[in-house]
Protein backbone atom coordinates (compact mmCIF):
# COMPACT_ATOMS: atom_id res chain seq x y z
CA UNK A 1 0.00 0.00 0.00
CA UNK A 2 1.42 3.37 -1.04
CA UNK A 3 0.94 6.31 1.30
CA UNK A 4 0.36 9.84 0.06
CA UNK A 5 2.31 11.96 2.55
CA UNK A 6 0.79 15.15 1.14
CA UNK A 7 -2.75 14.06 2.02
CA UNK A 8 -4.22 15.24 5.32
CA UNK A 9 -4.99 12.22 7.51
CA UNK A 10 -8.64 11.36 8.19
CA UNK A 11 -9.09 11.51 11.95
CA UNK A 12 -12.34 10.07 13.29
CA UNK A 13 -11.73 10.48 17.03
CA UNK A 14 -12.78 13.75 18.64
CA UNK A 15 -10.11 15.57 20.66
CA UNK A 16 -10.21 14.61 24.34
CA UNK A 17 -7.94 16.67 26.59
CA UNK A 18 -8.52 14.05 29.29
CA UNK A 19 -6.14 11.75 27.38
CA UNK A 20 -3.29 14.22 27.79
CA UNK A 21 -4.18 14.76 31.45
CA UNK A 22 -4.12 10.99 32.01
CA UNK A 23 -0.60 10.77 30.53
CA UNK A 24 0.61 13.72 32.64
CA UNK A 25 -0.78 12.02 35.75
CA UNK A 26 0.97 8.77 34.75
CA UNK A 27 -2.42 7.20 34.10
CA UNK A 28 -3.68 5.26 31.11
CA UNK A 29 -5.32 7.30 28.33
CA UNK A 30 -8.28 5.93 26.37
CA UNK A 31 -6.10 5.72 23.24
CA UNK A 32 -2.49 6.40 22.23
CA UNK A 33 -1.79 10.08 22.88
CA UNK A 34 0.46 12.27 20.73
CA UNK A 35 2.34 15.29 22.08
CA UNK A 36 4.33 18.00 20.31
CA UNK A 37 5.26 21.44 21.58
CA UNK A 38 5.06 22.78 18.04
CA UNK A 39 5.02 21.70 14.40
CA UNK A 40 6.66 23.52 11.52
CA UNK A 41 4.93 26.15 9.35
CA UNK A 42 4.61 24.00 6.18
CA UNK A 43 3.07 21.19 8.23
CA UNK A 44 0.61 23.56 9.94
CA UNK A 45 -0.43 24.80 6.49
CA UNK A 46 -0.80 21.31 5.04
CA UNK A 47 -2.79 19.97 8.00
CA UNK A 48 -5.07 23.00 8.27
CA UNK A 49 -5.56 23.46 4.52
CA UNK A 50 -4.93 27.18 4.93
CA UNK A 51 -2.14 29.53 3.89
CA UNK A 52 0.09 30.42 6.84
CA UNK A 53 2.71 33.14 6.53
CA UNK A 54 4.33 32.82 9.94
CA UNK A 55 3.68 32.45 13.63
CA UNK A 56 0.42 34.02 14.84
CA UNK A 57 0.37 37.35 16.66
CA UNK A 58 -3.35 37.56 17.48
CA UNK A 59 -6.01 35.16 18.67
CA UNK A 60 -7.82 34.93 15.30
CA UNK A 61 -4.54 33.90 13.65
CA UNK A 62 -4.39 30.78 15.86
CA UNK A 63 -7.39 29.08 14.23
CA UNK A 64 -5.35 27.42 11.42
CA UNK A 65 -2.87 26.15 14.05
CA UNK A 66 -5.70 24.75 16.19
CA UNK A 67 -7.25 23.08 13.12
CA UNK A 68 -3.87 21.59 12.18
CA UNK A 69 -3.48 19.94 15.59
CA UNK A 70 -7.09 18.69 15.46
CA UNK A 71 -6.72 17.34 11.90
CA UNK A 72 -3.55 15.49 12.89
CA UNK A 73 -5.35 13.72 15.76
CA UNK A 74 -3.98 15.65 18.72
CA UNK A 75 -6.11 16.12 21.84
CA UNK A 76 -4.90 19.70 22.37
CA UNK A 77 -3.30 22.65 20.61
CA UNK A 78 -0.44 24.79 21.83
CA UNK A 79 -0.36 28.56 21.68
CA UNK A 80 1.97 31.34 22.76
CA UNK A 81 0.78 33.64 25.53
CA UNK A 82 2.00 37.18 24.75
CA UNK A 83 4.68 38.25 27.20
CA UNK A 84 5.20 34.72 28.54
CA UNK A 85 8.46 33.60 27.06
CA UNK A 86 11.93 32.49 28.00
CA UNK A 87 14.89 34.61 27.03
CA UNK A 88 16.99 33.39 24.11
CA UNK A 89 20.05 34.82 22.45
CA UNK A 90 20.12 35.63 18.72
CA UNK A 91 21.69 32.26 17.77
CA UNK A 92 18.90 30.35 19.55
CA UNK A 93 16.23 32.56 17.93
CA UNK A 94 17.71 31.96 14.46
CA UNK A 95 17.82 28.20 15.07
CA UNK A 96 14.21 28.11 16.27
CA UNK A 97 13.08 30.21 13.28
CA UNK A 98 14.90 27.80 10.92
CA UNK A 99 13.26 24.79 12.61
CA UNK A 100 9.79 26.34 12.37
CA UNK A 101 10.17 27.02 8.63
CA UNK A 102 10.92 23.35 7.96
CA UNK A 103 13.13 21.93 5.21
CA UNK A 104 13.80 24.25 2.29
Amino acid sequence: MTKDWNKTPKVTAKPDFGNLLAVLKRGKPKRPTLFEFFLNIPLYARLSGETIEGMPTGLSEYYPFIHAFKNAGYDYSTFIVPGFEFSADEVEKKLLTRLMKGPS
